[in-house]
C-alpha cells in the first residue's frame, strides 16, 4: 500500500507471526532483489483499550521508526477493509511508538475507506 508516495508493505499480525522484523524489512524493501518498499509495517492487535490495532514501522534498513503519517493513514484502510475493525463515528485510535493517534475516516458508498485524516499532534 502507498500514501502519497511513500510505500509500505503491511502484514496482519492478528494473524500472522514475525519473528525478526528487522531482518524482514531489509529483505523485503531491497527494490532490486525484494518486493521493494520504504519499509515494513506490522499491524499488531491492540494493548490498550478502545484502540483498534497497535502499528510497527520498520524502515528499509531494518531501523524502528516511531511513526509515518502516510503509514498510518494505511493502516486505518487496512484494518477496516479487511473487517478487522469497524469504525464508531468514523473515529479510530491506533497505537504508535509515539502514542495513540486518532484518525477521521470517511467510507465510500461501497464500505471501503476512501479518505483518511490523522491528528499528527
Amino acid at each position: 500500500m502507498h500514501g502519497i508516495g511513500n510505500d509500505y508493505v503491511y502484514i496482519n499480525c492478528f494473524e500472522e507471526q514475525i519473528n525478526d522484523p528487522t531482518e524482514l524489512a531489509i529483505k523485503i524493501s531491497n527494490r532490486r532483489y525484494g518486493i521493494g518498499s520504504d519499509g515494513l509495517v506490522l499491524i499488531y492487535r491492540p494493548t490498550l483499550q478502545h484502540t483498534c490495532c497497535r502499528m510497527e514501522l520498520y524502515t528499509e534498513n531494518g531501523s524502528r521508526a516511531q511513526f509515518c503519517g502516510n503509514g498510518i493513514r494505511c493502516v486505518a484502510k487496512f484494518v477496516i477493509d479487511r473487517g478487522l475493525f469497524a469504525s464508531e463515528n468514523s473515529t479510530l485510535l491506533i497505537e504508535t511508538d509515539t502514542g495513540v493517534r486518532t484518525l477521521k475516516v470517511t467510507e465510500g458508498s461501497d464500505g471501503d475507506v476512501c479518505e483518511v485524516e490523522v491528528d499528527m499532534g
